[in-house]
């Protein structure tokens, strides 16, 4: 089971399109290459793994080679959920699927042990290397802000393996300040922490082991006056339970 964490030198801001593709890009590569040496048993990698082998330039071939990867579509519309607001009900495919869900996190996964191997996979930064991780922590915390129907909610959410596989996230109902400052579109954390030590409208926190947690239902009230929060299309955060 991978365990995946925003290392701590990543900044929180927007994940972009770009760093996304790239991030894809070099896992995709790495992985193509270990199947060739591992279970083809090739000596130099086949003319697909040289073609992802190639450093990421963004050339219009190699984001067409990216985007024909299956695995994409599930990337892009996670993309569009999390970051853009897009409500799933009108993308491709169902964005909160199980399986997507569990195909996507073993594919970070796997780009987290090369990480951890190789320490870099080129020249990117830490926003491209950790853009597929944030990516996730972003989605499940929006998912957890929109409280969707049952139809489209996640059972990610709802199976409580959110801690277990997402160690900076919390259990459904609640949000980290990872999750919080995602939204919220804040750098780091810090700036959660100053909301929560204000003297004026201070935010509502309590203690979660060595973690502060905010209540989805306090942070509907605070976010959406964020002002660079994109709110989901469709989501009236004015309605509190």
């Amino acid at each position: 089971m991978s365990i995946l964490c925003i290392h701590g030198q990543a900044a929180l801001t927007p994940i972009t399109e770009a760093d996304l593709l790239h991030n894809t890009y070099n896992i995709l590569g790495h992985l193509s290459c270990l199947f060739d040496e591992t279970i083809k048993g090739e000596k130099y990698p086949s003319a697909h793994s040289d073609s992802l082998g190639v450093e990421w330039t963004s050339t219009p071939e190699q984001v067409a080679l990216v985007k024909s990867a299956p695995i994409w579509a599930t990337i892009y519309d996670n993309w569009l959920y999390a970051e853009k607001g897009v409500h799933p009900k009108t993308l491709r495919r169902c964005t909160l699927e199980l399986g997507h869900l569990v195909t996507l996190h073993q594919l970070i996964g796997l780009g987290d042990l090369i990480l951890m191997h190789d320490g870099s996979f080129d020249g990117g930064s830490v926003a491209t290397h950790e853009a597929l991780i944030k990516l996730m922590y972003k989605f499940i915390a929006r998912a957890k802000l929109d409280k969707l129907d049952t139809e489209y909610y996640a059972e990610f959410l709802e199976l409580n393996v959110i801690e277990e596989y997402f160690p900076q996230a919390l259990e459904n109902g609640k949000l980290s300040t990872i999750e919080y400052a995602l939204l919220a579109g804040f750098s780091h954390i810090g700036a959660v922490r100053n909301e929560a030590s204000g003297k004026n409208s201070t935010l509502k926190v309590t203690k979660e082991g060595n973690t502060l947690a905010i209540s989805v239902e306090e942070a509907r009230k605070r976010i959406p006056k964020k002002r660079k929060f994109i709110p989901t299309e469709g989501i009236d955060y004015d309605h509190h339970d």
